[in-house]
C-alpha cells in the first residue's frame, strides 16, 4: 500500500524531471583558440611530468654516486676521472 512519504518522492521526482526539461541545454564550441590552448596546457603538463623524471632520475644518480664513494671510498683524482671533470694542472 502506498503511503504519503511514497507519493511525495513521486512528485518531487515529477517536479525535478519538468523542471530539467525547461532547463536550456549549453554546448560548449569548440573554437581553434580553445583547442590550441588545450594542447598547449597539454604539451606543459607533459613537459612538466619529463621533468619530473629526470629529476627522480638525477635524485636516484646521486644516491648511487653516494654509495658508491661509500664502498670504493675512490680518490678525488679518481672521481674526476670517472665523473669526466678535467684535472686541474699545478703551475
Amino acid at each position: 500500500m502506498p503511503t504519503a512519504l511514497d507519493a511525495s518522492r513521486d512528485e518531487v521526482a515529477h517536479l525535478a524531471r519538468r523542471f530539467q526539461e525547461n532547463l536550456p541545454a549549453y554546448s560548449a564550441p569548440v573554437h581553434k583558440r580553445a583547442e590550441s590552448r588545450h594542447n598547449k596546457l597539454v604539451a606543459l603538463v607533459e613537459r612538466m611530468l619529463e621533468l619530473h623524471y629526470r629529476r627522480q632520475i638525477g635524485a636516484t644518480d646521486g644516491e648511487i654516486d653516494a654509495l658508491v664513494c661509500e664502498l670504493y671510498a675512490p680518490t678525488p683524482e679518481e672521481i674526476r676521472i670517472v665523473e669526466g671533470t678535467p684535472t686541474q694542472s699545478s703551475p
